[in-house]
C-alpha cells in the first residue's frame, strides 16, 4: 500500500485507520477501473452505474434511483436524460400514478449494460482468483459490514421534508409559515 492521507502515525493505529486505507484505496481502484470501462463505452461513470442497476433490477421508478443512489432527483434526471439520448432508454409513466415515471433498459440499452457488466464480472473473476478461498469469505463479510455501517438511517428524513413518523423541526415548520408551535 502506498502512504496516503490516512496513514496513521507510528504506533497510533486502532486498526480503525489501516482499514480505512485499505477501503479508500479499493474504492478509488474500483472507482479508476469502472471509470475506464466507462469510457470506453462512450458512457459518464454515473450512467454506466445506473445502467448497470437497470440491468439488475429491471423497470424502476425514478424515485427508487434517487432513493438507492442517494443523488438529487435532478442529477438523476440528468444521467437518465443522457442515456435516454443515446437510445439506451425508456420510459413511461406509472399505471397506479400518472406522475410516477417508470425507467428501463431499451433493448440496445440492455446490450450494451450486458457487456460492461461481462467485462466487470471478468475483471472481477481475475481479482477473485488471487485470493484464497477462505479470504474471500472473509473479505465479503468484512465488505458487507462496511456497507451496513455506512448505510444512511432508514428513518432519516430527506431534507426539507418529514417522512412518515416524523414531525418537522420548528425550522422547518417555520419556513413553511407554520410557526414554532405547529405540527
Amino acid at each position: 500500500m502506498s502512504p496516503n492521507q490516512y496513514e496513521p502515525a507510528r504506533g497510533t493505529d486502532d486498526g480503525s485507520v489501516r482499514l480505512r486505507a485499505s477501503a479508500t484505496g479499493w474504492v478509488f481502484a474500483y472507482l479508476r477501473h469502472a471509470r475506464e470501462e466507462a469510457r470506453r463505452a462512450g458512457l459518464s461513470l454515473p450512467q454506466r452505474f445506473i445502467m448497470g442497476t437497470l440491468l439488475r433490477a429491471g423497470p424502476v421508478p425514478v424515485s427508487r434511483l434517487t432513493e438507492w443512489t442517494g443523488a438529487t432527483p435532478a442529477a438523476i434526471s440528468g444521467v437518465l436524460d443522457g442515456l435516454d439520448g443515446l437510445g439506451f432508454l425508456t420510459r413511461r409513466h406509472g399505471i397506479e400514478d400518472r406522475r410516477q415515471v417508470i425507467v428501463a433498459l431499451s433493448p440496445l440499452g440492455r446490450r450494451r449494460a450486458a457487456r460492461l457488466d461481462s467485462f466487470d464480472r471478468e475483471r472481477w473473476r481475475a481479482v477473485r482468483a488471487e485470493i484464497a478461498p477462505g479470504e474471500a469469505e472473509v473479505a465479503s463479510g468484512v465488505l458487507d459490514r462496511l456497507t451496513a455501517g455506512f448505510a444512511p438511517p432508514a428513518h432519516r428524513p430527506r431534507p426539507g421534508r418529514a417522512s412518515v413518523g416524523h414531525r418537522p423541526t420548528a425550522a422547518l415548520r417555520l419556513r413553511r409559515g407554520r410557526g414554532a408551535g405547529a405540527a
